[in-house]
Parts: structure tokens; C-alpha cells; sequence
């Protein structure tokens, strides 16, 4: 009966996962790259990363189950050479904390 409204929910929670994302990937990559050069991290982009962390563990709650959004974003992202492991795990832990939910 209401199978439009189901498939448009679970698009519209696709793309908040994938723009949040994203966003989050962007983030912690810079964030790796000021790390990985020795230096300190500034208050307000850890606060960032947080901040998307959160967002992105609110969008990950939905009618899509969590395997198959872990499926589809988090393995291929950790699959990726061009990912450092430091977004990696700002990543994977996101997933982790919302399969423990």
C-alpha cells in the first residue's frame, strides 16, 4: 500500500549516509594529513569530526538494515588504497557504534 513511501524513505536515508559521509571523509582526511605532517590538530576540526561522526551514526538509523549500508558504504571505502587508515577507523567506527545500538 504504501511501498512508494517506503522505497522513497530509504533513498532519501541512502543520501544522507553517502553526503554525510562524504563530508566525514573529507574531514578526517584533512585531519590525517595535519597528523601525519607532526602537527596538532586544531580544537574546532576534531570537533568537526565528532560532529559528522554523530550525524552520520543518527543517518545510519533507518529503514535500510545496517548490513547493507555497512555493504554498500563502509566496504568499498575500506577497500580503497586512497583511504589512510585514520579515516578508516573514524569511519568504521561509526558503523561499529551503531551495530552496537
Amino acid at each position: 500500500m504504501f511501498k512508494w513511501l517506503k522505497k522513497a524513505s530509504e533513498k532519501a536515508q541512502r543520501n544522507n549516509v553517502r553526503r554525510t559521509l562524504s563530508r566525514l571523509v573529507d574531514t578526517a582526511q584533512r585531519c590525517d594529513l595535519i597528523l601525519m605532517a607532526g602537527g596538532t590538530l586544531p580544537p574546532h576540526e576534531k570537533a568537526r569530526v565528532v560532529s559528522l561522526q554523530q550525524q552520520l551514526l543518527g543517518d545510519l538509523t533507518g529503514l535500510v538494515p545496517l548490513h547493507q549500508l555497512r555493504k554498500e558504504f563502509l566496504e568499498p571505502l575500506e577497500q580503497d588504497p586512497e583511504v589512510s587508515e585514520g579515516v578508516r577507523m573514524a569511519v568504521r567506527h561509526v558503523f561499529d557504534s551503531a551495530e552496537r545500538r
